[in-house]
């Protein structure tokens, strides 16, 4: 899994998944490729500080492909399961990793967004995540 900063239309962060290929190496050539916008970028961030069960987002792509991102929290990991057609990609992330992928999205969200104060934002964070635990879908 890749995590890149896209300057796209809506510059946020793009998230690359490859399987892996026989042995432990990624197959980048049958790369998926998942475009996140403005407000998922705000809902990742919400989830990777504040956790609940899961967040999930679906996309069609212009090639008529439904792409769906699913994060969840399983023990200490969050999981990753990227879906496009009939593929699916299952990636846990470490404690370790979830440092440095919170703080390049939560980096982002903040060049992106007319500025905070650091409390205020992570407090603005804490109540979406709120929101998404006792929203009832």
């Amino acid at each position: 899994m890749v995590f890149a900063i896209s300057k796209a239309l809506q510059s946020t962060i793009t998230v690359e998944f490859a399987a892996k290929n026989g042995g432990n190496v990624p197959d980048w050539s049958r790369k998926v490729v998942f475009q996140l916008s403005q407000e998922e970028l705000a809902e990742l961030c919400a989830f990777l500080f504040f956790p609940w069960k899961s967040v999930k987002w679906i996309h069609k792509s212009p090639s008529g492909i439904t792409k769906a991102l699913e994060l969840s929290m399983q023990s200490q990991k969050i999981i990753f399961t990227i879906k496009a057609g009939d593929r699916s990609i299952t990636v846990p992330v470490v404690p370790r990793d979830q440092y440095f992928f919170r703080n390049l999205a939560l980096s982002r969200l903040t060049e992106i967004q007319p500025p905070l104060h650091p409390d205020l934002q992570l407090a603005s964070l804490q109540h979406l995540a709120e929101a998404h635990r006792t929203c009832k879908r």
